[in-house]
């Protein structure tokens, strides 16, 4: 603190260096990055005007890049895709990454544990794009839980209201090809562990301090594992996608507001009566 507030961001280039090579003016780009000397920046996508890196030109040119204007996301978004829609690429090109790593097919059995955002791009993808079925939520609140079934969730389970473990074994006997924990949490993390089946996974995608205690021995669980996104691969694929109209972001997107409505914004998250919020600048 102070900081410059922002994660997932949409920018149109108004102006290019002369050593800029794979980006034009009037580009649409993800991941523009605001850094300014004496602030932290969580990414900056807040900001009114920020800035990214030809990270190709740079390697090209054997120079390094700022890590302050540079990620492996800053790619270009085709016109045709609105910015407010483009904000919710990145999140499907995370999850979808992650999801392509497991080698999942048509049939394959799923559990998302956490249905934020994340959870939700998570079940919206392993449905649509991969197939999955079934394809289970778990949460504790009912708020976010039940948007769910409309993005291809079969079952739905409210662990602060139902014992979890005996519903998922009535739902799923078996257990579980693949379970991701969006929320970082041991309790889920031993849950998954539960109820998931003799060869299957569980992913810990939620932010975990690599220190905490608790979540520390359950990782020695050949079981457990943490494959961490790659945003920018499947980017080609996201596009097709869309283009295909197999998968619409803006499905994903709750509310459309305002920069000057920003504490309302945090108020509806602050509530769970949003998932997700763009604020156009």
């Amino acid at each position: 603190y102070p900081g410059i507030l922002g994660h997932e961001s949409c920018g149109t280039i108004i102006e290019t260096g002369k050593k800029v090579r794979n980006f034009k003016k009037g580009h649409r780009v993800l991941r523009v990055m605001a850094s300014v000397p004496g602030y932290s920046s969580f990414w900056g996508g807040l900001a009114e005007y920020g800035a990214i890196t030809d990270v190709k030109a740079c390697k090209e040119d054997r120079v390094p890049p700022d890590p302050a204007t540079s990620h492996q996301g800053q790619q270009v978004v085709p016109k045709e895709i609105d910015p407010v829609t483009a904000t919710q690429l990145i999140t499907l090109k995370e999850t979808l990454s992650v999801l392509r790593k497991f080698k999942l097919k048509t049939g394959s059995s799923v559990l998302i544990m956490g249905t934020g955002p994340v959870g939700l791009s998570f079940i919206y993808l392993a449905r649509k794009v991969i197939g999955a079925s079934p394809v289970a939520a778990l949460d504790k609140e009912d708020e976010t839980l039940k948007r769910a079934p409309a993005l291809g969730a079969s079952f739905v389970v409210n662990s602060a209201k139902e014992n979890a473990t005996e519903e998922l074994r009535e739902f799923r006997g078996t257990g579980f090809d693949l379970i991701i924990d969006t929320t970082g949490s041991a309790d889920l993390i031993r849950l998954g562990l539960e109820n998931v089946s003799t060869n299957g996974k569980v992913e810990i995608y939620g932010t975990v301090n690599k220190d905490a205690e608790p979540v520390k021995p359950l990782k020695q669980d050949k079981r457990v594992v943490e494959i961490p996104p790659e945003e920018a691969v499947p980017h080609s694929e996201i596009l097709k996608l869309i283009a295909g109209k197999t998968i619409d972001p803006s499905r994903l997107i709750t509310h459309v507001l305002s920069i000057d409505d920003i504490a309302e914004a945090f108020d509806l998250i602050k509530s769970r009566k949003a998932i997700k919020v763009v604020l156009k600048i």
